[in-house]
């Protein structure tokens, strides 16, 4: 039900809820994924920061949840039950329902909170206040699986694309990634992301302009790999050079679609260590994967050598199921180009050669056809005025 802001109460804090310009950002650009909660009388009971940000951001109204009575709170925690038992809900949909359910508990039975002389935990409101535990025994679910649902309900409010993720272990991810990684973004470079076939995108890209185009495609879309090779020619400055993984068996083929436009300079290989893939067709264990370098005429080879098998520790698939590990892509930006040097990945999924251009400081022109992948990057390397 669509509730005019004007009409719902309690929207002040005691509490400093921290900035929300990031969260203003995100429904802007995506919506308000999560509904308010308020009661019968338009008091809100979840959803102050979204309030704030819905309001900076001009709303008349807004989606709101109203819960009128217990007897409607007990009759929420039962659908939680039933769809936890049936598994009718996304991870998404659960995390928000947790939270929710958490949330509206506390306004209810009072909120346990630290403080008290020695330490000792006091109580808000009456009764012995509520917490995660009692949330955990009341649903029949872990203590655990609780924390972690909040977690993800939390980064949902805060950052409504990462809903696109769907996965709850996904969503995680990105956070980890964007706070142990993207705290901070480097004043001096520059990050040009976008979303799109990066077949029209690269259109855009001046000729002789980029010093390198590191990707990893999909191995088996053969028209991709031609139109990398065709375009690379173009926009690749000369002696600049192209370098991507490729699978086994597209190898030749894919071999053949790049030396229609770029000149052939060596093979490497990623290897992956702990545990690896089995072919069945060819009764192999895959645990290498070639690395392929072209470049652009005339040749002229990198100033620092490079060993032709880079180690892969652990795949990063937090983010893309074909996630890849930082650390080889860093050693090949690090080789191939200079601080400040612009690098292309027409197809970055996971972001994980925006990160390592970031972290290196090189610019970085980044495409994405998918929006799940290119809304996670977007949230983590855009930078913001």
């Amino acid at each position: 039900m669509k509730i005019k802001l004007s009409k719902i109460k309690g929207t002040q804090s005691k509490r400093d809820e921290g900035n929300i310009g990031e969260l203003v950002r995100s429904i802007k650009d995506v919506g308000l994924i999560c509904p308010l909660a308020v009661n019968q009388n338009y008091e809100l009971l979840a959803g102050r920061r979204r309030f704030r940000a819905i309001s900076q951001l001009g709303w008349k109204e807004v989606e709101c949840n109203i819960l009128d009575s217990k007897d409607k709170l007990f009759d929420f925690k039962v659908a939680i039950e039933e769809n936890l038992k049936r598994k009718n809900l996304t991870d998404v949909e659960v995390a928000i329902a947790i939270k929710e359910y958490d949330e509206l508990k506390r306004k209810t039975e009072g909120e346990r909170i630290a403080g008290g002389k020695g330490g000792v935990r006091q109580t808000l409101a009456h009764g012995q206040g509520w917490s995660q535990d009692k949330t955990a025994q009341d649903l029949n679910i872990s203590r655990q699986a609780v924390g972690t649902a909040i977690q993800i309900a939390d980064a949902i409010i805060e950052k409504p694309e990462l809903v696109r993720l769907k996965k709850g272990t996904l969503i995680l991810g990105a956070i980890k990634r964007l706070k142990q990684h993207l705290t901070k973004l480097p004043e001096n470079i520059k990050i040009d992301l976008k979303l799109g076939d990066f077949r029209e995108l690269i259109k855009e890209i001046p000729d002789n302009s980029i010093d390198l185009i590191l990707t990893d495609p999909p191995y088996s879309e053969h028209f991709l790999w031609l139109a990398l090779g065709k375009e690379g020619k173009r926009v690749l400055k000369p002696s600049g050079f192209l370098i991507a993984y490729s699978g086994q068996f597209h190898l030749t083929k894919i071999l053949r679609l790049l030396e229609d436009n770029l000149n052939y300079y060596w093979e490497g290989f990623l290897y992956h260590k702990g545990q690896t893939g089995q072919q069945f067709e060819v009764n192999m264990w895959n645990r290498a994967k070639p690395i392929l370098f072209f470049y652009k005429p005339p040749l002229k080879k990198q100033e620092k050598w490079l060993e032709d098998v880079l180690v892969s520790e652990k795949p990063e698939k937090d983010l893309h199921e074909w996630g890849q590990s930082i650390e080889p892509f860093k050693k090949l930006i690090d080789c191939f180009t200079e601080p400040n040097e612009t690098v292309l990945d027409p197809m970055f999924g996971g972001g994980t050669v925006i990160r390592a251009c970031v972290e290196l400081k090189r610019n970085v022109i980044g495409f994405e056809i998918k929006k799940e992948y290119y809304g996670i990057a977007r949230t983590n390397f855009q930078k913001r005025p």
